[in-house]
């Protein structure tokens, strides 16, 4: 019975302090001021003059075509929508292919080894555009006859650059000149304008271009 008695304390003592607790909490919070609203000022409408009229315009729709991309890039291309012919064959490692800037529309091929090849539209023409297989070192995949770039005044001037690693391995850019027969370069003509040694057998870079004009 005592123990019951003792309870009973115990919860009127924690009573009284939770409501003095309360109390004090709230004898310490000040009254919020009375809530303010400023009113919004009256709407007002624009009317149009009677002469103008609306009217909506149809929105533009665009149709967009989807473009197949291809999921790997070695899938051969489907041969239904081309056109397939053999314009060339019996070449010695063929690396690139360029047409001059003199209108005749023959494709000079470029054999690694160190020969420059003309296609005139109809053949292969059985004499080479240049061949300097004496100057051209090959050691190494990566290496050999690399570029070929026609001056933009081709048809005019008779210029045209080549890249190559000579034999020491090192690359050359040089400017040479066409003979006065157009399917043959003069082989004596070179002038070297840059060469850079190339201290490995790879990687040698060789592609020359003329930019926009």
């Amino acid at each position: 019975m005592s123990g019951f008695r003792k309870d009973h304390r115990v919860l009127a003592i924690s009573a009284l302090l939770a409501i003095l607790l309360v109390g004090s909490c709230s004898a310490s919070l000040s009254p919020l001021p009375p809530e303010t609203h400023t009113p919004f000022p009256p709407a007002t409408s624009t009317h149009l003059p009677p002469t103008e009229t609306m009217t909506a315009q149809p929105s533009a729709t665009h149709t967009a075509t989807a473009v197949p991309t291809p999921a790997d890039v070695t899938i051969f291309p489907d041969p239904t929508y081309y056109t397939w012919a053999e314009v060339a064959s019996g070449l010695n490692q063929p690396i690139s292919l360029t047409t001059a800037r003199d209108g005749s529309g023959r494709l000079f091929i470029i054999e690694q080894p160190g020969r420059i090849l003309i296609h005139d539209g109809e053949k292969l023409l059985e004499n080479p555009f240049l061949d300097i297989r004496d100057r051209v070192g090959t050691q190494g995949s990566e290496r050999g006859l690399l570029g070929l770039a026609f001056h933009p005044d081709y048809g005019n001037n008779g210029s045209f650059y080549i890249n190559y690693t000579n034999k020491n391995g090192d690359t050359v850019v040089s400017r040479f000149q066409v003979s006065s027969f157009p399917d043959q370069a003069e082989a004596g003509s070179e002038s070297k304008l840059l060469t850079i040694p190339q201290p490995y057998r790879n990687h040698n870079g060789g592609q020359i271009l003329f930019g926009p004009q």
